[in-house]
Parts: structure tokens; sequence; C-alpha cells
């Protein structure tokens, strides 16, 4: 028995959502590793190719694309007999290619956006990437595997904490206890105005400008005793506690104390007082670490999506 199109039409959505999850299920049940790269795959063609589609669009375009093919596939060279049918799928291929023009005309778009966003804050993108006092002093200027690799080690817990005095009382005694908030105001400042312009950002831009504010505004915390640390430290006896604690090994064996052995060893607190401002150092350095981290992962956003879309007399400006 022939099948009429009236009795085809309405159960070709109903076969092709059964057969879409048929075989779903099918490819997740064969292998966790099969599911794994059909989760990435699907997420990399969604973020990648229909981020820019509005989600009905491109589901009116699945759609109108099966339809069409299914009225072509049943009926091939017999379709021009049936003048609703032939009306139907020509409907079809119609939608179908006014979603494809939609998509590649917002897809240039959201380009030309992207490249105006870019252009406007490119010098700005530049600074925010650039490191600030503390973390020049412990890691340097450069954005190379080896500032990388020496960030990543002061993010350690378990790192070593040999020489830590010193380093805190340079620190004190140099122009990153002024510089250091200065320059991390001045970068809020500037991401403040980058904010407007985020939403046109590749994703690898945004999350890294994203991860670089909230490590900007984690150190300026830790920056509002500086100069009352940079006091402290003109103190003799100050002084001297904290070169007592110098050594990894010293400073960890007093870090194990109870608060009472503390308290019995140290009755003026001076030793503790020592012992608070490096561990509040030591932790001001682990996320100044994170920021250098962030600004280099920036860094290699940059490189990846801004500087293809920047004129190259502003890169040479």
């Amino acid at each position: 028995m022939k099948l009429t199109a009236i009795q085809i039409i309405p159960a070709i959505p109903s076969y092709g959502f059964l057969l879409w999850h048929i075989g779903k299920l099918l490819f997740k049940l064969l292998s966790p590793a099969a599911t794994l790269a059909y989760q990435r795959w699907i997420r990399s063609f969604y973020l990648h190719t229909l981020r820019t589609l509005p989600t009905p669009m491109y589901v009116i375009a699945a759609i109108s694309a099966f339809v069409a093919w299914a009225i072509f596939g049943i009926y091939g060279e017999e379709l021009v007999k049936s003048a609703t049918m032939t009306f139907l799928a020509g409907s079809a291929t119609s939608v179908f290619a006014a979603v494809i023009f939609y998509y590649f005309t917002n897809h240039i778009t959201d380009i030309n956006n992207r490249k105006s966003a870019y252009e406007a804050h490119y010098y700005e993108l530049l600074r925010i990437s650039s490191p600030c006092g503390i973390e020049a002093q412990f890691f340097g200027w450069k954005h190379d595997e080896n500032t990388a690799e020496k960030a990543k080690e002061y993010c350690n817990p378990s790192r070593s904490l040999d020489g830590l005095s010193e380093q805190y009382i340079r620190f004190l005694e140099g122009t990153g206890r002024t510089s250091t908030p200065t320059l991390l105001n001045e970068f809020r400042t500037t991401m403040s105005r980058i904010d407007r312009s985020v939403v046109f950002f590749d994703q690898d831009v945004r999350n890294a400008f994203a991860l670089v504010e909230r490590r900007v505004d984690e150190l300026l915390v830790n920056c509002g005793d500086f100069e009352i640390e940079a006091k402290q430290i003109k103190d003799e006896t100050h002084r001297h506690n904290l070169m007592v604690f110098n050594e990894h090994r010293v400073f960890t064996h007093w870090l194990l104390k109870t608060k009472a052995e503390k308290i019995k060893s140290d009755p003026t607190g001076y030793v503790q007082l020592a012992e608070y401002r490096l561990s509040g150092f030591s932790h001001t350095v682990a996320i100044a670490a994170s920021l250098t981290l962030a600004r280099i992962e920036l860094r290699k956003a940059m490189e990846k999506h801004v500087e293809p879309l920047i004129p190259e007399k502003m890169k040479s400006a």
C-alpha cells in the first residue's frame, strides 16, 4: 500500500527525533572515550560555529533541511506531479537558505564588531598584560616559559620559603612597595573601560581577561598594609625576628607550634608579628604568581585572536 504525503509528513519529525535519540544512546553505550569525544566535538562545534546563531534559528534550519531532504528523498522524480509537495519542498529549501544567509551575514557583523573592539582596546589590553612591581621583582618582565615555570613554583603551597624574609624586606624598601598598588589601581580603571566591549571578544580572550581581573582584585586587597609594614621593618627587633625566619626549616618549625607554645616562647608578640607578616607576604606573592600566569594566558589569547585583526601600523606604533 502506497502511503500518501499527508500520512508521511507528520511522521517524519517523530521518526527523526526517535532515530536521533536511539543513535545518541548507542553512541554513549559504545565507549566512555567516544562519549567524551562526542561532548568535546559538540561543544567545539557550538562555540566556534553556531554561537553567533540564535537557538531558534538553527533549530529552524535543521528542521527545514530535514523536511526538504525527506520530501526530495521520498518523492524523487515524482515530486513534480504534486503541487503541494513541490511547494512544501521549495518553502523548506527557501527557509534553510534564508537561515544560512542570516548566519553568514551575522557572522560577518560579529567579526567586524570584534575587530572594532580589539582595535579600540588594543593598547589597553597590552597594558594590563604587563606585570606590576611585585610580579616584576619575583618573576621578571617577560612572558615566556621560564616566567611561567617560576610563577607555577610560587603557586605551590609546599614550595620552599628559604630567603622569604630577605625578599620581603627588599620589596618593602624598594619601589615595588609603592608602584604595585598604584599600577593595580590603574589596571582596575583600565579594565573597567574594557568591560563594555568584552562581550565582543573571543571566548579565550574573554576568559583570560576575566581571570586577570579577578587576580588584580585579589592582589589589591593584600596591598593595603605595605606602608605600615615598611615603617615596621625599620624597627631593629622586628627586622631581626624577620631574618630569624629566613630559613625554611626555622619558619616551618615555628608554624607547627601551638598557639599556647608560641605565646609562651614569645610573650611580647614580636615574633608572632614577624610570622604574621611573612605568612601574609607569602600569600601575596602566591596571588601575584597566579596573576602572572593569568597575564601569560591573556597574552597567548591575544596572539591567537587579537593580533591577526590589528593593523600593522598599530602594532608598530
